[in-house]
């Protein structure tokens, strides 16, 4: 019973950690593609979709090769899956700072 109970919260764990950084960016990207120009909007959308693959990919590979945590097991821990998610998330944390500082907002002159 604790090797399940442990096993899960693990899993949500894992898929809080693997899945927020590609939701942040994800929200990111949506708010900046409201507000952009036409001529950055298809750069936008290619963004979106980097997003959104990230995301799948993460939650995948959360849900669908949960962590391995218990007595008996031959490997215990993380396996090669969740360490490529690991670097998707890395990647997806710099891309949302490169998206606050690279990536403008157009203002809207209140006159």
């Amino acid at each position: 019973m604790s090797a399940t109970l442990a096993s899960f919260s693990a899993m949500l764990l894992l898929v809080l950690v693997l899945c927020s950084p590609p939701f942040i960016a994800i929200s990111m990207v949506r708010r900046r593609l409201l507000q952009a120009a036409d001529d950055r909007k298809a750069q936008l959308r290619t963004w979106l979709v980097a997003a959104w693959v990230a995301f799948g990919f993460n939650l995948a590979a959360a849900v669908l090769a949960p962590p391995v945590i218990g007595r008996g097991a031959p490997v215990e821990g993380l396996g090669t899956i969740h360490l490529v998610a690991l670097a998707v998330c890395w990647l997806s944390i710099w891309a949302c700072v490169a998206l606050a500082v690279l990536v403008r907002r157009r203002r809207l002159s209140v006159i």
